[in-house]
């Protein structure tokens, strides 16, 4: 019997390929990248764009909140520990981080610094992949990306609000148009062709206003504080695609001695999560919009790790992906 033992322990055992690619694909990120460093299988596994797409619809799914905070001084990982509290942690970059705008689509994190011909970075928070892109040749054209190169898009442009943060939603960018009146532009990056959406009201200030995702509809959230609440409008997927109304009551501390813009995004598990500075702190709540009891809607989080004063530019909600930016 032992004899057998000994002969079973030395025999080769071989897992099925399609065994492994399902168990890699639930994996993190980092996991991920450590097994690619010294398994050719892994190595090869990562770089399918099935498996990168299978990977990242598990990620969605995985349980955690993973955010990306934009500060004064710097971007700021934050995930969500054992226990429920959340840390931040620096994300060091290889190159200067003095861009002003930031946006995030499908894992990946984009930062320029807008009117000037200074190179965009491409960043994965998850494999720590950074890119700088090449400059446009002019200041001022709408331009695409194309492997190593700039082309000029046949479209024409309606004049966007680069001010106000866009938002990409199955492919297609939807971002604040300013005229004849104030509406939504949708570009298709497909098929580069552009779309208006009118509003629910003909507003002529959009300061309160702010574009976010919420579970696959283009949504507006109106931060105009009206007796401690504010609205989230919903373009509901319909062929009338009309504009659907829900009042937020707002928390109780969100009262009108509170100050400051706001940020919000949608988080993988379904939530709003809003955050707004507040005497050089901040206030970040998470909102359950189908919460089967109102009072249990709002969770307030708290975020370990922040400098002591912190001012927070944006806040996006990260689904970790093995895309490139490279």
């Amino acid at each position: 019997m032992e004899t057998k033992m000994k002969k079973l322990g030395r025999r080769k055992v071989s897992i099925p390929d399609e065994i492994m690619f399902e168990i890699f694909s639930w994996l993190p990120v980092k996991s991920l990248m450590c097994f690619k460093c010294v398994s050719g299988f892994c190595n090869s596994l990562v770089s399918e764009s099935r498996f990168s797409d299978i990977h990242r619809c598990h990620s969605m799914t995985r349980p955690g909140t993973k955010l990306f905070l934009h500060e004064r001084k710097g971007f700021y990982s934050v995930e969500q520990e054992k226990g429920g509290k959340m840390c931040a942690s620096l994300f060091q970059f290889t190159e200067p981080t003095n861009k002003s705008r930031m946006n995030c689509a499908n894992g990946l994190l984009c930062v320029w610094e807008p009117l000037t011909v200074r190179s965009a970075v491409i960043f994965n928070p998850g494999t720590r992949e950074v890119r700088s892109l090449p400059r446009p040749n002019n200041c001022g054209n709408y331009l695409i990306g194309i492997d190593e190169s700039w082309r000029e898009t046949q479209s024409n442009f309606p004049p966007l609000l680069y001010g106000k943060p866009s938002v990409c939603i199955s492919g297609v960018i939807y971002q604040f148009d300013s005229a004849p009146k104030f509406a939504i532009a949708a570009f298709d990056v497909k098929s580069e062709k552009f779309e208006i959406i009118t509003l629910w009201n003909e507003s002529t200030w959009l300061y309160f206003y702010h574009l976010i995702e919420v579970k696959g509809k283009l949504a507006v959230v109106d931060y105009h504080m009206v007796n401690n609440s504010f609205d989230l409008w919903i373009l509901e997927h319909s062929p009338k695609r009309e504009w659907k109304r829900h009042v937020i009551r707002s928390p109780s501390k969100w009262n009108y001695k509170v100050t400051g813009p706001i940020s919000s995004c949608m988080s993988r598990d379904g939530k709003i999560v809003l955050i707004r500075n507040f005497n050089s702190s901040i206030l970040c709540w998470c909102y359950d919009l189908i919460a089967m009891r109102k009072r249990r809607r709002w969770r307030k989080l708290k975020i370990k790790g922040l400098p002591e004063e912190t001012l927070i530019y944006g806040i996006y909600s990260h689904v970790e992906t093995l895309a490139s930016s490279i």
